[in-house]
């Protein structure tokens, strides 16, 4: 009796490791799983990335490409139309200086203001366009494109937030 009672002892001892044994591997089976699940979101998540960034850098080539026709363009504008008034300075934009850009084949953006350039947004300043030529007079006008091109060529350059926002 006392064999029997040792080796139940003995098996017991031996399920209760097999159990704990088998619940560790179904512990780590579950956790594998879970890494594998997520291995599999980050996966699909960084394929997703890579057709947006495929799509990005094609943009960002033509965006290249445009841009020395576009910093030509404002370049000119705020060089040389300071001194006319706001027909003038469209005319010139539009009549003159597009359609010779256009004429020696210089990749610039379609449709594109001086001022975008500066800003960097077309919504910004096609509202302050749209805003200039209904809320003001011809001399408004002139004053507000003036305003810009001090603001986003003299105050916002990077040596007049330096002086204006340095601690001396």
């Amino acid at each position: 009796m006392a064999a029997l009672e040792a080796k139940l002892a003995e098996l017991s001892q031996q399920f209760e490791e097999a159990t704990a044994e088998k619940n560790e591997a179904v512990a780590q089976a579950e956790k594998t799983q879970m890494r594998a699940s997520m291995a599999d979101r980050l996966v699909n998540g960084l394929a997703d990335e890579k057709v947006r960034w495929s799509k990005a850098v094609e943009s960002f080539g033509v965006q290249e490409a445009q841009f020395v026709g576009d910093v030509l363009l404002a370049s000119a504008f705020v060089s040389y139309v300071g001194a006319f008034n706001l027909q003038l300075r469209g005319s010139l934009v539009s009549e003159k200086w597009i359609p010779d850009m256009s004429n020696r084949k210089i990749p610039m953006t379609d449709g594109m203001h001086p001022l975008e350039v500066m800003f960097g947004h077309r919504k910004t300043v096609v509202t302050l366009f749209d805003e200039m030529t209904t809320n003001a007079n011809a001399a408004h006008q002139l004053a507000w494109t003036h305003s810009l091109v001090v603001r986003l060529c003299v105050l916002d350059s990077p040596a007049a937030r330096a002086f204006f926002h340095s601690e001396t």
